[in-house]
């Protein structure tokens, strides 16, 4: 399969975006613990600060099971989480462009790998869940996906929830794609139907933790989300987000 780089997809106004995260399995190359985590990143990222680390694992070392620790920035919108040989950047609402997203994640990436000198990275995923809220009123998201949803042959129920999931091999490229999709019926709180489309594409094989063997991949990776998920739903619900 070709990656086409040079591709352009439609540009949104209001990307559908709740969350984007990057994540990194590097098992450490090093022994030490958690607490040289915290050290590091709150030296060389002072908007992060400590969110959760409990106290049993303050001094676990960093190839345990149970040793865990998550940061988030001020603003409350990007977290890490850090466990067991996995690197987890988290970018929650306010999601701005796909470059914007990438350097804050791979810039605390550095840092992790600075701390744990992993010797290769086992794989590496890039996680987009995108939400779309349909009008009040409308009850037909079949418009609004490819493939929708349908009832059992001979028997016309209306839905009230939906998922499903889709996991795909690249062929000749190195990658995977998972999808699922989600219906959420409309609730006391929120009045609409909300469709959420979830795209992770990842890695396969092993791979250097130098910053040009990571740089190299994402943006392959950033065309096979953007692939998976203007393929996964209709012209009408790219106008949702205009």
């Amino acid at each position: 399969m070709k990656i086409d780089l040079g591709e352009e997809f439609p540009k949104l106004g209001r990307p559908p975006i709740v969350e984007a995260v990057l994540s990194v399995w590097a098992r450490p190359g090093r022994s030490g613990d958690l607490s040289q985590i915290v050290e590091q990143f709150e030296e060389g990222a002072s908007d992060y600060s400590v969110a959760m680390f409990p106290v049993a694992a303050a001094g676990k070392a960093l190839e345990e099971e149970d040793s865990w620790v998550r940061l988030e920035s001020d603003d409350g919108k990007r977290s890490i989480n850090v466990r067991k040989g996995v690197y987890e950047f988290h970018w929650v609402g306010g999601y701005k462009t796909w470059d914007f997203f990438s350097m804050a994640a791979l810039e605390m990436w550095r840092v992790y790998r600075g701390v744990t000198e992993p010797p290769e990275i086992q794989r590496m995923s890039v996680r987009f869940v995108n939400r779309l809220d349909l009008p009040e009123g409308e009850t037909r998201f079949e418009g609004y996906l490819e493939g929708p949803p349908e009832p059992p042959r001979g028997l016309e129920l209306p839905f009230v929830g939906y998922f499903h999931r889709d996991q795909f091999l690249v062929p000749e490229q190195p990658y995977t794609v998972r999808i699922l999709r989600t219906i959420e019926a409309p609730t006391g709180t929120v009045g609409s139907w909300r469709i959420i489309v979830d795209v992770e594409v990842s890695t396969i094989g092993p791979m250097s933790t130098a910053d040009a063997a990571v740089k190299s991949r994402l943006p392959d990776m950033q065309w096979l989300k953007n692939k998976a998920f203007f393929g996964s739903v209709t012209g009408k619900a790219i106008e949702l987000c205009r």
